[in-house]
């Protein structure tokens, strides 16, 4: 379980510790102080897929195609892409995870090129990118680091006018990434998507945990099935016996399963939900968060969310009391003379004060 996360140079957080997390952690605050931010640093320190996160925020191989000497700018804080941005998480044995991205020299950026495996790829970046004076491009490095080991390469990115090329480096065996899953506010996942997470729970044996969770949301629902005609898809049976598709009950039910799915297939991981009363009515609030701090403690699963809503903190701060120590509340603030993003935390007496 992660216990603190140090971010420096990442996005707006120049450089912020936050400290004391439980199993389930609510994060509020104003707008842009840094919550989705905060996600997207966990994320990356978990799972360093930097397009995959990118791509959440809206940003293509097609922007980056057109301006690829600034593809990797806003990943820095003040856009500085001579610092290096470094997310250092801390589990509660105090083993240390480290996540560095920087942009290297052109040297390095000429070992990148002739170490790669592929000849072609060799040929064709060296000629994009080193007899062109027009040539436009950026790179991205990433390393990893863990308490008493060494430093590992993870990536390179090379973007440039024809997109973005990605070299692996081998990993060691004892490099082991947690699993984590981002529930983003910003993509709608597919109804096929939607469908092959549902079959996997099933084939998991979760297939009720799944139907409670819907049953949140519509209590008349009976069964949960999957169809393969045409495309994949989810079909629920009401009380009454009709059968809809799942897409047909609006967002909510979306939102609910992208919930439920990614909680369960991240089991002993972390689960990391962006503005959580996204599409989910108040009134279904804290039946959704009984069965968040209910199953994070069966599946051994760390869950991060964030909220703009008073009322949802006001609700998980019920919840959370009821709980033990289970769950706590942090809000993300500016310093006053630093500027710097920093953290209250709410302990379980403390937590009224919230509201």
């Amino acid at each position: 379980m992660i216990k603190e996360i140090n971010i420096e140079n990442f996005r707006c957080f120049g450089t912020s510790t936050f400290s004391g997390f439980h199993q389930v952690n609510l994060i509020g605050g104003k707008n842009n102080v840094g919550k989705t931010a905060f996600l997207e640093a966990l994320h990356l320190s978990h799972s360093p897929q930097v397009l995959t996160m990118m791509q959440m925020r809206g940003i293509n191989q097609e922007i980056l195609k057109a301006v690829p000497e600034k593809a990797w700018e806003n990943l820095f804080f003040n856009q500085d892409q001579t610092a290096i941005v470094t997310v250092r998480a801390v589990n509660e044995n105090n083993v240390a995870n480290l996540l560095e991205l920087f942009t290297p020299s052109k040297n390095d950026l000429l070992k990148i090129i002739f170490n790669s495996e592929c000849v072609d790829e060799q040929q064709k970046l060296s000629d994009l990118l080193l007899h062109s004076r027009d040539a436009a491009f950026s790179v991205l490095n990433i390393v990893n680091h863990e308490t008493g080991k060494h430093a590992i390469p993870l990536f390179s990115l090379i973007a440039h006018s024809e997109g973005v090329w990605t070299r692996t480096s081998k990993i060691p065996e004892y490099v082991n990434f947690k699993k984590i899953g981002f529930v983003s506010n910003l993509i709608s996942v597919t109804n096929r998507s939607l469908a092959e997470q549902y079959d996997r729970c099933f084939m998991k044996g979760h297939a009720d945990k799944v139907k409670d969770a819907f049953k949140i949301i519509d209590s008349s629902i009976v069964e949960v099935n999957t169809l393969s005609i045409g495309k994949p898809a989810i079909y629920l049976t009401k009380e009454n016996g009709k059968t809809f598709p799942m897409s047909l009950y609006g967002n909510s039910i979306s939102r609910i399963a992208d919930i439920i799915f990614q909680l369960i297939d991240n089991q002993n991981g972390i689960l990391l939900i962006d503005e959580t009363e996204s599409s989910i009515h108040y009134t279904k609030q804290k039946a959704l968060w009984q069965m968040l701090f209910d199953l994070a403690v069966e599946f051994n699963v760390q869950i991060f969310a964030t909220t703009h809503s008073s009322r949802m903190q006001q609700i998980f701060t019920e919840i959370a009391n009821e709980n033990g120590d289970v769950g706590g509340f942090f809000e993300f603030t500016r310093h006053i003379k630093t500027h710097q993003i920093t953290s209250i935390k709410y302990n379980k007496g403390s937590l009224e004060y919230g509201k």
